[in-house]
């Protein structure tokens, strides 16, 4: 679907590219469920109680996630994604001054980029 493409109409043009965009949020729980090892519709998210090794690993996969639901405008699939990135920045903010100084800029980089989400502002 990746792929997808309909010139029958203009409309059908857009709605084509709303289907490719969609595509990609598919895949996206599948390398999220390889990537985080479980399942983030169907379990609580753990960013919360992890340490700051795994909280940089797994925080990225999340952003993402969220990053191909705001493309494709369905809210209903981000609510527990943004409370997974919530809690992870919490998770970040509370550890900062406790991190090895290559931990807190990889951190300061992740925050960043959650800021700078286009589609929120």
């Amino acid at each position: 679907m990746a792929h997808f493409r309909d010139d029958s109409s203009p409309n059908a043009w857009d709605y084509s590219s709303w289907v490719r965009t969609y595509a990609l949020f598919l895949e996206e729980p599948l390398e999220s469920f390889q990537a985080l090892k479980y399942d983030i519709e169907t379990e609580r998210p753990r960013t919360k109680d992890l340490d700051t090794a795994e909280l940089l690993k797994e925080f990225p996969t999340f952003q993402q996630l969220l990053f191909r639901v705001i493309n494709c405008q369905v809210a209903s699939e981000s609510i527990k994604i943004c409370q997974a990135i919530s809690d992870g920045i919490a998770n970040l903010v509370d550890k900062f001054f406790e991190m090895q100084r290559h931990d807190a800029v990889r951190a300061t980089s992740k925050l960043v980029r959650s800021c700078h989400c286009p589609k929120l502002k």
